[in-house]
């Protein structure tokens, strides 16, 4: 399930379905300012992060976006810089739009920030 990105586990993923784009959305508790994201996942190749900093996760920006290179199935992590200042977020969305195979996986995706006062 999605829910094994955040659970701390290495060891755990969420696998896609074999069909690009594949997507996941975090959900933060309260709002964030996003300084920087990092993943863990293979057979990846690029990737989109939005944000939304509404109330329900319907209207979406670009933040930043991620070109991995082929690694023959080891692990890729990659962290990327969003902001120095941090942007907005109750919600981040994670778009696979290619792969390096048919299908990859995804261990661990992380967000650097704080909540907002």
């Amino acid at each position: 399930p999605a829910s094994n990105i955040i659970d701390g586990d290495d060891e755990t993923f969420w696998m896609t379905t074999g069909l690009y784009p594949q997507e996941f959305i975090i959900k933060f508790g309260v709002m964030a300012m996003v300084s920087k994201v990092s993943i863990l996942c293979t057979y990846a190749r690029k990737i989109v992060v939005e944000r939304c900093e509404n109330s329900s996760p319907f209207s979406w920006e670009e933040v930043c976006n991620m070109e991995l290179p082929a690694s023959d199935g080891r692990a890729q992590l990659e962290t990327i810089g969003v902001s120095r200042q941090g942007v907005p977020a109750s919600y981040l969305k994670v778009k696979i739009l290619s792969g390096w195979d048919d299908f990859c996986s995804v261990h661990r995706f992380s967000v650097t920030g704080k909540p907002t006062e």
